[in-house]
């Protein structure tokens, strides 16, 4: 990286961690978007351990994983404000997914790696998530999650046991973005669309190598009545010319020559 781009990162990412800390540290718990019906789902969850009736709440009829693990935190440590450091981790966490996918897309430009790690962590509504108590981020490293590990380049070219192992994680991630947000249904048809586009091109390149080998034997045949035509006329004219009498491979004109010359009578030599 240059040097002034390498300044900046080291400006950045402290700023951006910086600035969530601050917002962990201060911003209010009961704060932010639907907060109030969150934490009812998060103290049923914590007081009861069982799932709510959907329509018991605003928000109980939402997909339960960020609420059970809130809760799980409130068992733990009955302390509201350690709520809103669970988004802080899974949005930096984010940032480094980010970071990762595009630095296997692109692996001789580190600076681009850093470059989208900064475009997530400097996003207004990834830095306002972070600080409240919300399923929205859990839902997006979820789901970041299940894309980067599909879009890893290296996929196509794993074995088939590491290959499975990384479709499984990807269907965990993506399940787990549903079970985050009805919206993180999305993840899974994101994900089988990119197995069916490598399953296309395999078919395809099978394909054109079948369509290779069927017409190499004919090729190869005609290129080899070509070799034997040309080196049998080769052998013939090599023959032709180290037999003097042939009179195929003369001239017309050598040949008439020699023709008039046999037909001439001898010449009669006089005596002196």
């Amino acid at each position: 990286m240059r040097p002034l781009a390498l300044l900046a990162v080291w400006v950045a990412l402290p700023v951006a961690l910086a600035v969530r800390i601050h917002n962990a540290l201060h911003y209010p718990p009961e704060w932010g978007f639907d907060a109030a019906f969150s934490w009812e789902y998060i103290e049923a969850l914590r007081k009861v351990w069982h799932l709510p009736a959907p329509d018991a709440g605003w928000s109980t009829a939402d997909p339960p994983l960020y609420y059970a693990l809130a809760a799980a935190l409130m068992r733990v440590a009955n302390a509201p404000p350690l709520v809103p450091w669970l988004n802080l981790l899974l949005g930096l966490g984010i940032a480094a997914l980010a970071a990762r996918l595009v630095r296997q897309l692109a692996p001789s430009d580190a600076g681009r790696a850093w470059l989208a790690a900064g475009l997530v962590l400097y996003l207004p509504a990834h830095v306002h998530m972070s600080a409240m108590v919300n399923k929205e981020m859990l839902a997006a490293f979820m789901t970041s999650a299940a894309i980067c590990l599909v879009a890893d380049p290296a996929r196509t070219r794993e074995e088939a046991r590491p290959a499975l192992r990384r479709a499984l994680a990807a269907g965990v991630a993506a399940g787990l973005a549903l079970l985050t947000k009805l919206s993180g249904v999305l993840a899974a048809p994101a994900c089988a669309a990119a197995y069916v586009l490598d399953a296309r091109e395999r078919i395809a390149m099978r394909s054109r190598a079948l369509r290779s080998a069927a017409s190499s034997p004919r090729s190869s045949a005609a290129g080899s009545s070509r070799a034997i035509a040309s080196s049998t006329a080769t052998s013939s004219r090599t023959r032709c010319r180290r037999t003097s009498s042939c009179s195929t491979c003369r001239p017309a004109s050598a040949r008439s020559r020699t023709t008039c010359a046999s037909r001439s009578p001898p010449s009669r030599t006089r005596r002196c």
